[in-house]
């Protein structure tokens, strides 16, 4: 759960009965270009990444964010994708559907034997980790690249607003 305490499987049973005042909640958001603030909240919960953790490093933070948040980015990432879905590059495995971190490793596995194969030949790979690339998003740069793809300007004000006054708070977790 976020900060809004609200579950999935409550909304996932009371679907019916919340669908439509949450379809009222989201377009009022869009209409006014305006994310409520209690939308922007996430919890940050330290999560170990060994069992025994010694120090900071040894923590992956974990953004909890509200449930109806999530909820509308589904929606907002299916109109933002449908018009260029045919520019995305088919080698583009983040972010897309029935692909995953495992169908790049195989690919890019793939390309390195094949490429071995050949006679005095060797490879070189950079991986580069764009795991944080979220906090470093440049506003107007975004903007320029929605404007590009044609993105209507009521919902990049929408989605400028989502990324202004994001507040966090840290929770740690007792796992004893």
């Amino acid at each position: 759960m976020g900060p809004d305490n609200i579950s999935g499987k409550l909304l996932r049973n009371c679907a019916r009965e919340l669908a439509t005042p949450f379809r009222l909640l989201f377009q009022t958001s869009l209409d006014r270009k305006v994310v409520p603030v209690c939308w922007k909240t996430s919890t940050i919960i330290p999560v170990a990444k060994k069992s025994r953790p010694s120090e900071l490093n040894d923590y992956r933070p974990v953004a909890l964010t509200p449930i109806a948040m999530k909820c509308f980015e589904r929606i907002i990432l299916k109109s933002l994708l449908q018009p260029i879905r045919e520019l995305i590059d088919p080698h583009q495995y983040a972010y897309q559907q029935n692909k995953s971190v495992q169908d790049a490793t195989l690919y890019l596995t793939h390309l390195l034997y094949k490429h071995t194969e050949e006679t005095k030949s060797y490879v070189r790979a950079l991986f580069v980790d764009f795991s944080s690339a979220f906090n470093t998003i440049r506003p107007h740069v975004l903007v320029e690249k929605l404007k590009r793809l044609e993105v209507r300007p009521s919902l990049i004000l929408w989605i400028v607003d989502f990324l202004q006054n994001r507040t966090q708070q840290v929770r740690v977790q007792n796992n004893e």
